[in-house]
């Protein structure tokens, strides 16, 4: 089983939002190197996501949660108002291809739409189908179970990159950086990602995805990665950005298919192969064999996102070069029909002993898919595969992409 890099974030705590400092973006889209947090005069995206939702008390637009990162979700419907009849299991299909043509009017350039209202598909795997099969390290992933969406979504085409991530949040946590290409943003923290989503919310007059309380950074305010949010919840009903649910994830890199990989249906001799026309991995970035004290050195580490053949869909690197974060806790997966689902309520739902035993039950984790740069095609780019990280937690093999729920 292939060791995940973390490099572990600890901080210090921001007041509440309005009071969290601010920092100036050059009109290059740079960093600010030096800037002093009090003295900019451009708000960063921490201190102007509240005043977007014109709310003085971030409680007013969120449903409550309790202490730390445990918000509620608001969901599109009560899933006793679908039909999650299992005889439209699997409806989705390749003829459910996005309209390419009208993206840019739907979702916005550079997003893809995902054709999933009234869909339904079999999400997670079946005890033979893990990696390793029952017993093995990644049996706690079976739950294969029927997902249905009420509504159609806009999905990044691409990786979050790292000149997109300092345009709007002034900074770059990356490890990995090579000037002038177009390299995915790593180690960022899932708090990082979720900033982002609703500073580029702001920006765009969308309504915030995301609420929140009190801001906690691993360094200077505003102008470093962010260790911990208070009370983060999600309302699916808003047209802003937000991470992808585990569910959304799966279902876009099927792009209506219905096999352990989108490229093959089965786990062939040739898998790595197969997968290599889309996925940069170990064995073609050097990851293998690379520890971390060499990962940001030469050719080692991720690539510039689009380079390889997109899925079905349109969706590029969905598979390799960098895990993506999602909005999910890690926790057991549904054994029941699901509708519009956004994953455990909380970080602290034990995975079944039966299935895992004691492996990875790590509680307050986040969920990440699609593999990385360091990383096998097999196992980890089975698309049902997922790995965890705790929220505050930063990784080279970590990225992240947007979607938004479509008007």
């Amino acid at each position: 089983m292939r060791r995940h890099f973390v490099l572990a974030a600890f901080a210090t705590t921001c007041s509440v939002l309005p009071a969290c400092g601010s920092t100036t973006v050059p009109s290059d889209g740079g960093p600010a190197p030096g800037a002093d947090a009090a003295e900019s005069s451009v708000p960063t995206a921490t201190s102007s996501i509240l005043a977007a939702d014109g709310a003085t008390d971030v409680t007013q637009t969120r449903v409550e949660g309790g202490s730390g990162d445990s918000g509620q979700t608001v969901g599109l419907t009560d899933a006793a108002a679908v039909n999650a009849d299992a005889s439209t299991a699997d409806s989705a299909s390749a003829d459910s291809s996005p309209a390419d043509a009208d993206a840019d009017a739907a979702c916005g350039p550079g997003m893809v739409v995902i054709p999933a209202r009234t869909q339904s598909f079999s999400m997670g795997f079946t005890a033979s189908e893990a990696p390793g099969n029952a017993g093995g390290p990644w049996s706690c992933i079976v739950g294969q179970h029927q997902v249905t969406f009420t509504y159609d979504f806009c999905m990044d085409a691409k990786m979050v990159t790292q000149t997109d991530f300092v345009a709007t949040m002034g900074f770059n946590p990356s490890k990995h950086q090579i000037p002038g290409e177009a390299l995915p943003v790593d180690s960022e923290t899932w708090y990082d990602a979720v900033l982002y989503c609703n500073a580029k919310s702001v920006a765009e007059g969308l309504t915030s995805a995301y609420s929140y309380g009190a801001v906690t950074y691993s360094g200077k305010e505003g102008a470093s990665s962010v260790s911990n949010i208070a009370n983060v919840a999600i309302d699916l009903t808003r047209n802003g950005y937000r991470l992808p649910t585990n569910a959304e994830y799966e279902y876009a890199e099927r792009a209506g298919t219905m096999g352990l990989y989108f490229f093959s249906p089965t786990e062939t001799a040739d898998i790595t192969t197969l997968g290599a026309v889309y996925a940069w991995y170990s064995g073609n970035t050097g990851g293998m064999t690379t520890e971390p004290s060499a990962v940001y050195s030469g050719p080692n580490g991720s690539r510039p996102v689009g380079l390889k053949q997109p899925n079905p869909w349109g969706l590029y690197d969905i598979i390799g070069d960098l895990f993506e974060w999602e909005h999910d806790w890690d926790g057991p997966y549904a054994l029941v029909p699901e509708v519009d689902p956004t994953g455990p309520a909380t970080g602290t739902e034990p995975q079944p002993a039966a299935q895992c035993g004691t492996f990875n039950n790590t509680p307050n984790q986040r969920m990440a898919k699609g593999g990385s740069w360091h990383t096998d095609v097999a196992d980890h780019m089975h698309i049902s595969y997922h790995w965890e990280w705790p929220p505050g937690a930063v990784s080279p093999e970590l990225g992240f992409r947007c979607v938004r729920t479509a008007n």
